[in-house]
């Protein structure tokens, strides 16, 4: 079997209006141990914060990751806390 799979979401919140936001691929799932790359497009926010949610099968969401620049490459590895059972992650992420 593959290891275990975590599911990266991006969310946006804003207090006022209507954002769209756009994420290629929209849901990106990988294994344990994985590289992935994310191109994201938050249009035209200037003042809200893009934040990336992991979520492990049977489990609930978890933030994993906030950023406030509308203009970022965020390299970044995801490691998930105890038990040791949990993947770590690998992704870059690309805010346009």
């Amino acid at each position: 079997m593959l290891g275990t799979l975590c599911t990266l979401i991006t969310v946006l919140s804003c207090v006022s209006g209507v954002t769209v936001v756009t994420q290629k691929p929209p849901v990106l799932t990988v294994s344990k141990g994985d590289t992935a790359t994310m191109d994201c497009n938050l249009g035209t926010v200037t003042t809200s914060a893009a934040r990336w949610y992991k979520q492990v099968p049977g489990e609930f969401l978890s933030m994993c990751c906030v950023s406030t620049m509308v203009t970022a490459l965020l390299n970044m590895e995801l490691d998930s806390p105890p038990p040791a059972s949990h993947p770590i992650i690998r992704v870059n992420l690309i805010i346009d």
